[in-house]
């Protein structure tokens, strides 16, 4: 695990988030770092954190490959209105402007909780936000591979999957990895 401390702090906010409906954004489009920490965060809110209803939501037109990548896994975007969700969990997401038509959640009230591994998170997001972010990691599925394992959660072989493709393909086939 990279920062356990930066792991911790997360797995104490989400678990704030029990019995509640937390909606999962991700950056316009989608990529496969987005797509796989949305997945597999979306699987552990519902089974570790005890969420009673987890939606997802991509910005603006979805990519191909993510259409791709969504249907392999048999990930929707979910059909409910957003505004029936008590708080928000942004991934994978450097500012507000990659948003889009969503930005409105930021002035919704509710609860924003960004996690990234971008540092320009934390300056463009400030007071809107609750932002976690670490360029200790090079993805924010490794970073929900290291929650999974802080709480001891068992991945499938499909989340499993998730994750590793997210990592490949934000670390440029694993080239830009660190020990």
């Amino acid at each position: 695990m990279r920062d356990s401390s930066f792991i911790q702090a997360i797995a104490k906010r989400l678990e704030k988030l029990s019995g509640r409906v937390a909606a999962i954004l991700i950056h316009s489009g989608g990529d496969p770092d987005s797509i796989g920490s949305a997945y597999v965060l979306s699987r552990m809110l519902s089974k570790a954190f005890g969420l009673r209803r987890i939606l997802f939501r991509i910005p603006s037109e979805v990519s191909m490959h993510s259409v791709l990548l969504l249907e392999e896994l048999g990930f929707a975007e979910s059909e409910e209105d957003l505004e029936k969700a008590d708080s928000f969990i942004v991934l994978d997401c450097g500012s507000p402007e990659q948003l889009n038509d969503l930005a409105w959640i930021l002035g919704s009230g509710k609860p924003v909780v960004v996690i990234d591994h971008h540092s320009t998170s934390l300056e463009g997001f400030k007071s809107k936000a609750e932002v976690y972010a670490s360029e200790e990691y090079q993805s924010v599925c490794e970073i929900v591979f290291d929650l999974a394992e802080y709480l001891g959660y068992r991945l499938s072989a499909r989340e499993a999957e998730a994750l590793f493709a997210g990592i490949y393909y934000d670390t440029v086939r694993l080239s830009v990895a660190d020990s």
